[in-house]
């Protein structure tokens, strides 16, 4: 099945929010700067949460923007301190678009993946529930 534009807009929008999270937190020098932009992938659907399946699409984020982007191979990211150069995000639904896999990581060790459920309110709308915490790094 094919997500609907609302629905990736809502799932792009938690990587955003990471993205804002990470910039506005008061950082002690000695972390170093937490990236100002990122790349986020869609991928196929896996069971494994650490594991990325093939990239169907691809977005270059922003804190006050998403723009769609070519799928690349990333370079090895240049670290600053606790973070990388560039928030790196993937995400996949599963078969029946019930449920997705969000994960994001800032840094070599510094990471997060949820497992969303996905419904929709009296008027139709996507809503993403609160996730289920599935990895922390």
């Amino acid at each position: 099945m094919t997500p609907a534009p609302e629905l990736l807009e809502i799932v792009l929008r938690e990587f955003q929010s990471a993205l804002r999270e990470n910039l506005q937190a008061s950082w002690d020098e000695k972390h170093g700067k937490p990236p100002k932009y990122g790349y986020v992938e869609q991928t196929e659907w896996t069971d494994n949460e650490l594991k990325m399946g093939k990239a169907v699409a691809a977005w270059r984020i922003s804190p006050g923007g998403v723009h769609a982007s070519a799928i690349k191979r990333l370079e090895s990211p240049k670290i600053d301190g606790m973070f990388y150069d560039m928030f790196r995000g993937w995400f996949c639904f599963n078969h029946d678009l019930t449920a997705v896999s969000i994960n994001w990581q800032t840094g070599p060790r510094f990471g997060r993946g949820f497992r969303h459920r996905i419904g929709q309110d009296t008027a139709g709308h996507f809503l993403l529930d609160r996730g289920a915490r599935t990895w922390i790094s």
